[in-house]
């Protein structure tokens, strides 16, 4: 079931991309920037991030998207390790509240728990940023000789 979603829903319209021209450069730095953005560690903010890096770095907003939403189930299994990582990375504690605790606190002080809700996220966003940049490096080289390689195969049929 997967398997079928991914090709029909990721896989097929990507190469549909790459048949009606999109170059293997720009889908490549097109998925790479899905892929990134869509692990960003701050829910509800990366279809706006990723469709204006789309349109500043001129890439495939279809492209972006369609990756950005396939890695969601991703960014949600990633956001308590980036937590936890900036929690080392800057020697604070991991954020160590329970849901209940964070009503609480949310109801007796809405705007200090807020300002360490933004400090958590913050410090989570680093450590997705010093990941992702050699992750999209490594993608983009990887991708872009296999979609020179389908092009090939699909111009010469």
């Amino acid at each position: 079931m997967i398997k079928t979603y991914l090709q029909n829903k990721v896989i097929q319209p990507l190469l549909t991309l790459l048949k009606e021209g999109t170059t293997p450069q720009k889908l490549a730095a097109s998925i790479v920037m899905g892929i990134a953005i869509g692990l960003f560690p701050i829910l509800g903010t990366t279809t706006a991030i990723a469709a204006i890096l789309a349109i500043v770095f001129r890439l495939n907003l279809v492209a972006i998207q369609i990756v950005n939403y396939a890695i969601y189930p991703i960014q949600l299994a990633l956001i308590i390790p980036f937590i936890q990582g900036g929690a080392t990375l800057f020697g604070k504690e991991a954020f160590p509240y329970t849901l209940d605790q964070l009503q609480e606190m949310f109801t007796e002080h809405f705007w200090e728990t807020l300002q360490e809700l933004g400090s958590v996220l913050l410090r989570a966003a680093a450590v997705w940023g010093i990941t992702v940049i050699p992750l999209g490096f490594i993608l983009y080289f990887i991708l872009v000789p296999i979609f020179k390689k389908v092009q090939s195969k699909t111009a010469n049929n």
